[in-house]
């Protein structure tokens, strides 16, 4: 029985993550001088994770960090978790931030997501 819960944990969660690169932001705003930071959802635990492709001009990635959910309890696999990306805004302008979602070891699951930037 634990066997059939497992195959279905993880067939829930490998359909499933391709939906949560959907959840993204489309426009990402600031003023020079200042860090910016966004959070997307992530499964890393499942393999899963979001990836910079292309970073614009404007801005400086500094780092990111996964934050645990509230449903995630210790041991589990799968579980949703937050990515939070930050960046400092360095220069005026507009640019495009592409980042992909997926398992860096498959890229046949890899989907990229681009998010537009504009930096005051």
């Amino acid at each position: 029985m634990k066997i059939i819960n497992y195959f279905i944990a993880c067939v829930m969660i490998i359909c499933s993550a391709k939906s949560l690169a959907a959840e993204t932001i489309q426009y990402y705003g600031g003023k020079v001088g200042h860090e910016m930071h966004f959070s997307l959802d992530s499964t890393p635990s499942a393999g899963y994770s979001w990836m910079v492709k292309k970073i614009p001009d404007e801005l400086v990635f500094v780092s990111n960090e996964y934050q645990d959910t509230k449903s995630c309890q210790a041991g589990m696999v799968g579980c949703p978790e937050k990515v939070i990306f930050h960046f400092i805004a360095v220069a005026p302008g507009s640019g495009q931030l592409v980042l992909i979602y997926g398992r860096p070891f498959d890229k046949t699951t890899w989907q990229e997501k681009i998010v537009d930037v504009n930096i005051k």
